[in-house]
């Protein structure tokens, strides 16, 4: 096809124009997406069969990928199809559009200063390759060189990107509750005049299946009443569930007296999973009489398996009954009536807890 109108063409302008925009993870998809199908239609010696989509579609790719095989056949093929006179294909169009292609590409043709010698993961302090939902990764990345602006991306085995960024290092992501597989970490040298990828390094991670919780609440329904009170009491669980796959989680549960006595206590599953981000479960329901004041304490134990995950915790706050004893002093408690007299009246109102 021509230049003035092939897929090729048109991709590589639309990619060009995307790349001025703020960048984000949806973005760098549309970009890899476009990139891949750029690179599936070079050829083999290294043009896009003419000099129009040859100059735009590696101007698109140069900042997309760090193949240096494909950038740099695509630079050499347009290096060698300048014509005698000075231009390519003697028309002022394709001319320009090659003089672009060269100057962005300028940074392929010298030796970097700085490059990736090695990229190593870590969970916490440990190194790893494998990790589970709800962790963090440390991507640490050894330079061979002086310090250099880097550029990091995470990509799933479909090649979707899930996460990228710019800066020196180290990077860190978390793994969330992205799906088991295997991940690929890619990370670039910059060029720090154009920002154009010049040494390229990259590793693999797998992230296995797990039940994770994030966060949660335990409570009882009523959250207050008072000595003496006979109350329908609910206690309930809510889960943030931070799982990968399917399965079930166990929730052990106890509420006991402020003297430490039991007054429920029992075992429940509840489902989790990525289709879940919210999990809740009725731990337990009946009537109860509440004969001491205080907080009566709400434990939960959430596991996976025998693996204990998190601890919630909440109260029943029960009020005291109470008698309001008043007293009544007059000072002085005897006057004459020989003029105008001052006369202090203390009314004093105490609480006193009585029972049942």
């Amino acid at each position: 096809m021509s230049g003035d109108g092939s897929r090729v063409y048109y991709t590589a302008i639309v990619m060009q124009a995307l790349e001025t925009q703020v960048q984000s993870t949806a973005m760098a998809n549309v970009l890899s997406r476009a990139t891949a199908y750029l690179l599936s239609q070079q050829l083999s010696n290294g043009s896009w069969g003419n000099v129009a989509d040859t100059a735009l579609a590696f101007r698109a790719i140069i900042t997309q990928t760090g193949d240096m095989t494909s950038r740099l056949a695509a630079l050499n093929w347009l290096i060698a199809a300048q014509l005698p006179d000075g231009s390519w294909g003697e028309d002022p169009y394709q001319t320009a559009l090659a003089l672009q292609a060269l100057a962005v590409g300028a940074p392929l043709q010298t030796p970097p200063a700085t490059h990736v010698s090695s990229v190593d993961l870590l969970n916490g302090s440990q190194p790893a390759t494998t990790f589970g939902p709800q962790q963090t990764v440390t991507v640490n990345v050894g330079l061979n060189g002086p310090p250099a602006q880097l550029e990091m991306m995470v990509l799933d085995s479909n090649g979707q990107v899930i996460f990228t960024e710019t800066g020196p290092g180290p990077f860190t992501f978390d793994t969330g509750t992205l799906p088991p597989g295997t991940y690929t970490v890619i990370v670039w040298v910059l060029d720090p005049a154009t920002g154009v990828p010049v040494s390229e390094s990259q590793t693999t991670f797998t992230i296995e299946g797990g039940l994770a919780v994030t966060g949660g609440v335990v409570a009882a329904i009523p959250g207050f009443s008072h000595v003496g009170a006979t109350e329908n009491v609910t206690l309930a669980a809510s889960l943030t569930d931070g799982s990968n796959i399917s399965g079930s989680l166990t929730i052990v549960y106890q509420m006991t007296t402020p003297s430490g006595a039991t007054v429920a206590s029992g075992t429940t599953m509840v489902a989790v999973g990525p289709a879940v981000p919210t999990a809740g479960a009725t731990l337990a329901a009946f009537n109860y009489t509440f004969a001491e004041a205080g907080n009566y304490p709400l434990r939960a134990e959430i596991y996976n398996g025998p693996t204990l995950l998190t601890t919630l915790t909440g109260a029943v706050s029960v009020a005291p009954l109470v008698r309001i004893e008043p007293s009544l002093s007059v000072t002085p408690g005897t006057v004459l009536p020989d003029g105008d007299k001052r006369i202090h009246i203390d009314i004093h109102l105490e609480g006193v807890e009585q029972l049942p």
